[in-house]
């Protein structure tokens, strides 16, 4: 994923084959079971985790800074059983930026 120009103040942008849905409401999909390329298994699922609580200072700190990198947290199971999928909250903080150890 990549950063556009924003089109508006303080907005990010977006953009490349992992971002998904509207400009407004972008996610990134996190696969599961079959998706995910899991051969044989009975899931076939993905999760949609939403961009929109990066700040502009978070992506400016990992952009500008080697071996930071932003993480999020979900939870990984589904009231079902099987694994998340559908829209899914953050856990946590949301967003945050953290060392990779490198």
């Amino acid at each position: 994923m990549r950063l556009g120009a924003p089109k508006a103040p303080g907005a990010l942008r977006f953009l490349g084959e992992f971002a998904q849905g509207p400009p407004a409401a972008r996610f990134v999909y996190v696969s599961s079971g079959a998706r995910a390329g899991q051969g044989g298994s009975c899931w076939d699922r993905r999760a949609k985790v939403p961009l929109g609580g990066i700040t502009p200072e978070q992506a400016r700190r990992v952009l500008a800074g080697e071996g930071l990198v932003l993480e999020a947290r979900i939870g990984g199971t589904a009231r079902d059983g099987g694994p998340m999928c559908g829209a899914v909250p953050l856990l946590g903080a949301g967003w945050t930026v953290k060392a990779t150890g490198k």
